[in-house]
């Protein structure tokens, strides 16, 4: 048998992490279409429309206090005691519109303010 290269390991680490980063994007555009669906929302194409970001966000619960931070940078957004008043104020003070956030281990959506649980 021979022995794997660090070019392979990287190789390999790479193909996973795309992988793992496409099947995360396909996650997320199946929920938001479930959302869409759910709230009888059909005539829309994202793809004509301008673009739309959604920012990638996280909660760190510390007591009673919910901190909510961006993801990849780790940049502070707001605090509250719920999280729908965090979706309220992350809309109020930083003109987030559109996010997914982590909670834990599960996937909550910010749309306009409105706190929505993944379907």
């Amino acid at each position: 048998m021979e022995n794997f290269s660090f070019i392979d390991i990287l190789l390999c680490f790479i193909l996973g992490f795309s992988l793992g980063e496409m099947y995360c994007a396909w996650q997320v555009h199946k929920i938001i279409r479930n959302v869409l669906i759910k709230h009888n929302i059909d005539d829309v194409n994202l793809q004509d429309d301008e673009n739309i970001s959604i920012a990638k966000l996280q909660i760190e619960r510390v007591d009673a206090q919910l901190f909510l931070y961006e993801y990849e940078t780790n940049n502070f957004i707001c605090q509250a005691d719920t999280v729908e008043e965090l979706a309220k104020r992350c809309k109020e003070y930083k003109n987030i519109n559109n996010a997914v956030v982590l909670d834990s281990n599960n996937i909550i959506f910010f749309i306009d303010g409105i706190v929505q649980h993944k379907s």
